[in-house]
């Protein structure tokens, strides 16, 4: 679930933010972040509106339990956008940090006039124009003005775009007004908001004076700091999210019960059904050994990423040192899977590093070891794709948000680096294929609404 944390708050504000005449303002937000009345973290904004410029500045600060039921800081989210005096967006910037590193996004136009989106991850960058940037900040500039001058009817709705700098995607956002203050609802505004990104019905409460009370990003909820008048214990993200599940049986396969419209495309083929109902495949329990030539279809699955740096020189000498004589791909991939499983201490992070940073550092949890093992992979000529989807953990007695890897030997195959299982064929369930880490940020839309049972039929 890591990727999770990571993505949730990368717009905290999305409802987007007309200059005009009007006297400038600012807005500053410090909120407690929960997970089932549990502490997450803390959120802080801040919204500033001149005559000549608009700023807005978020920082997000994740917490969870470690093995050893301490709380610690698992993430820091910085972000800064500033918008021009008609309300466009003149820059983007993001800082992730991890325990791990740090990696940063930035957008702005080069010297061509062109939209540039920078991405730096474990010390490496890469650059790409971003063909359309369609944001503004007018529609939560309306928003905030009709708040302070008390215009805002029940009804009013504010339509907005803005583009999410690490998955590269527009988020189209719409808000609106269910309640103006009275004294049945405690003099606050109450806002409906729904975003492309998580598409859902989230609450919005905002007092008199634009300070936001409460908002829902599902799973979580952010209330302004103090306002419950005591202190939280921190939340175990990852108890939280899984799914209560007894232990699959041999006469037993598994069925994720999901709307088609939210299963990811990209995972379709893993599945058969109809309907809600999608009955999961065998996946193979062998590796064959097979000497294939990488196809032109597959070469795409060999080449670098921001977050897999698989040309570069660290990346390139372990590879070939872990190689030695090995007899086929087969042998290769369980050697590296050994060898990731082996090299990295096992720490829940909930956060998100790429292969370079995961291999300075040695540790991580399953998204740190499936990066690493995708990169040496890809580095070796092996093509190689990070799944994101569910695990079950015995110990546990459920399934939980995971990460691991599938790799080409003449066919796909599933190695899983954080438990050390090669092939990895059962008790994984893949919810997404993220090739260049950007589209883990999908996982949002699931949380929250699947279900997996467990019915009649022998597994191949």
């Amino acid at each position: 679930m890591k990727k999770t944390v990571m993505f949730l708050f990368a717009f905290f504000l999305a409802a987007g933010c007309p200059l005009a005449k009007q006297d400038s303002f600012a807005v500053s937000d410090t909120m407690d972040l929960l997970l089932e009345g549990l502490s997450a973290g803390d959120l802080r904004s801040y919204l500033s509106v001149r005559s000549d410029s608009v700023e807005f500045r978020s920082e997000l600060i994740t917490r969870h339990v470690n093995q050893s039921g301490e709380a610690v800081q698992a993430n820091r989210i910085s972000e800064r956008r500033r918008f021009g005096p008609d309300g466009s967006l003149v820059e983007a910037f993001q800082e992730v940090s991890s325990p791990a590193g740090k990696n940063f996004w930035t957008l702005r136009r080069n010297s061509s006039g062109e939209w540039e989106l920078t991405v730096n991850a474990g010390g490496t960058g890469s650059k790409r124009i971003v063909k359309s940037v369609n944001e503004n900040c007018n529609s939560t500039i309306q928003i905030y003005r009709g708040i302070f001058g008390s215009s805002i009817k029940p009804g009013d709705t504010w339509v907005d775009t803005a583009f999410e700098l690490i998955s590269g995607q527009h988020i189209h956002t719409r808000t609106t007004c269910r309640q103006v203050p009275s004294e049945k609802n405690g003099f606050r505004f109450v806002f409906d908001t729904r975003s492309s990104l998580y598409d859902r019905n989230e609450v919005w409460e905002v007092d008199r004076n634009g300070h936001t009370l409460l908002r829902e990003v599902y799973p979580f909820v952010a209330k302004r700091k103090g306002e419950s008048g005591k202190e939280y214990r921190t939340a175990d993200l990852f108890e939280a999210l899984c799914i209560k599940k007894e232990r699959l049986k041999a006469s037993e396969r598994v069925v994720l019960v999901i709307d088609p419209d939210i299963l990811h495309p990209s995972v379709k083929s893993f599945y058969t059904g109809n309907g809600d109902r999608f009955t999961l495949l065998d996946q193979p329990r062998k590796c064959t050994g097979k000497v294939v030539a990488v196809s032109d279809s597959l070469k795409k699955y060999t080449v670098p990423t921001p977050t897999m740096q698989v040309t570069h020189e660290k990346i390139v000498s372990h590879a070939n040192s872990l190689r030695g004589d090995a007899a086929n791909s087969c042998e290769l991939v369980g050697r590296y899977n050994r060898y990731v499983f082996e090299k990295l201490d096992k720490k829940n992070t909930a956060t998100f590093s790429s292969a370079l940073e995961t291999l300075n550092a040695g540790f991580g949890d399953c998204g740190e070891h499936a990066v690493l093992l995708a990169a040496l992979l890809r580095a070796s000529g092996i093509p190689a794709r990070v799944v994101l989807g569910m695990v079950y953990v015995g110990r546990k007695s459920g399934y939980y948000y995971h990460a691991w890897v599938m790799a080409f030997t003449g066919e796909w195959v599933f190695a899983d680096p954080a438990f050390g299982i090669f092939p990895a064929a059962t008790e994984r369930i893949p919810l997404i294929i993220d090739d260049t880490g950007e589209s883990s940020v999908d996982i949002v839309k699931l949380i929250g609404r699947l279900k997996i049972e467990h019915v009649k039929g022998k597994q191949g």
